[in-house]
């Protein structure tokens, strides 16, 4: 559809002479007025046929879509006095939502005893792991202490040697009474009586530490303890401390 063109007409068409712009009245001011009129309506035209069609297209979509639903409510509509009616015949419906809610509760209950049954399992490997890495840990200082006695044996034979010959000025002598027994004898601790005779046995052979076997004559358990305490801590290191301090409980008895 296409806007009317503006005509100038002729009232005599039986005359041979057109008659020219200026002997019509027009002005060129006028003729600019019209040509700007033709072109703003023409503008105006395009765009409101270009907006109809737009609005025809979303008609057109809308129209489609309400159809769409319309269809789509017929068929549910449909669905529904169908399942009425089968209700109303034989209540089959009602009988299979109750079976469907039936077993809808049992697979709730089932996924709840499967969760619980994957916590314990789940509780019970921890506890596994745990109890291992405890029972690893344990063999671990064992292992390494057992290390540490053997370790210390081996060097504490050598610190003997020599602590032999550094207290033989102090009447020390040393020697071994039997398997990881070694006895320390000490004299000139007495005055009265040089020669009298004050020994220590002690067993090296223990797992959990040196220990004194047989002391003569005896001493204070709390004396004994302690100084076996400190040897412990560090046999290559604390065995002079230890021989000194034996000394010195002997010689505190007299």
């Amino acid at each position: 559809m296409s806007p009317p063109a503006a005509t100038l007409s002729v009232a005599d068409s039986s005359t041979s002479s057109k008659p020219s712009i200026s002997e019509l009245g027009f002005t060129q001011n006028l003729l600019t007025t019209l040509s700007q009129s033709r072109e703003a309506m023409d503008s105006f035209w395009n765009r409101t046929k270009a907006k109809a069609d737009t609005a025809s297209i979303s008609l057109n979509s809308f129209t489609r879509a309400e159809e769409k639903n319309v269809k789509s409510l017929r068929a549910k509509i449909n669905d529904l006095q169908r399942l009425r009616g089968v209700a109303a015949d034989s209540g089959g419906i009602e009988k299979e939502r109750k079976a469907m809610l039936e077993m809808e509760i049992q697979i709730t209950r089932e996924n709840e005893d499967l969760r619980r049954r994957g916590e314990d399992i789940e509780r019970e490997y921890i506890a596994i792991l745990n109890e291992e890495t405890e029972h690893r840990i344990k063999a671990e200082e064992v292992r390494f202490a057992k290390l540490r006695v053997e370790e210390s044996k081996i060097t504490t034979v050598d610190d003997l040697t020599k602590g032999i010959l550094y207290y033989n000025t102090l009447g020390l002598d040393f020697g071994m009474v039997g398997e990881n027994l070694f006895r320390f004898t000490f004299t000139q601790l007495d005055s009265n009586n040089p020669q009298r005779r004050f020994c220590v046995i002690l067993n090296t052979g223990n797992d959990h530490g040196y220990e004194i076997e047989e002391c003569r004559p005896p001493l204070e358990i709390d004396v004994t303890s302690h100084l076996l305490k400190t040897l412990n801590l560090n046999p290559n290191e604390n065995l002079k401390l230890f021989v000194r301090g034996i000394r010195k409980a002997f010689k505190n008895t007299l």
